[in-house]
């Protein structure tokens, strides 16, 4: 009989740590995919404030970008040339400092 109730007690322990791991993971994954949403909102309002910048000014510089957003060269950079790789915006010059950003002729 003692040996039932510690099987049983075994069996149920078991089960009970299978399903809070279960729910863990459950919450863990939702917890993932909000901060995605989150993170990719945020991208595109930073890439729509780029755009909103562009068409205020005859043209827009990564160091524009940069001070407007309050970004690193870099992620300034990936926001331009995304804008770029939509067809939102042409890239003036080569390199350098000389290169800036403007609207697209059919925006």
């Amino acid at each position: 009989m003692m040996l039932i109730i510690i099987v049983s007690v075994f069996v149920l322990g078991i089960a009970v740590g299978v399903g809070v791991s279960y729910l863990g993971e459950e919450s863990k994954g939702s917890g993932l995919k909000k901060a995605n949403e989150t993170r990719n909102a945020e991208y595109a309002e930073a890439l729509e404030k780029v755009l909103a910048l562009a068409r205020a000014q005859v043209s827009v510089t990564n160091n524009d970008v940069e001070v407007m957003l309050g970004v690193s060269d870099a992620t300034a950079t990936r926001y331009l040339q995304e804008l770029e790789s939509q067809g939102k915006l042409v890239q003036q010059g080569a390199e350098g400092q000389s290169v800036r950003y403007s609207l697209k002729s059919s925006l």
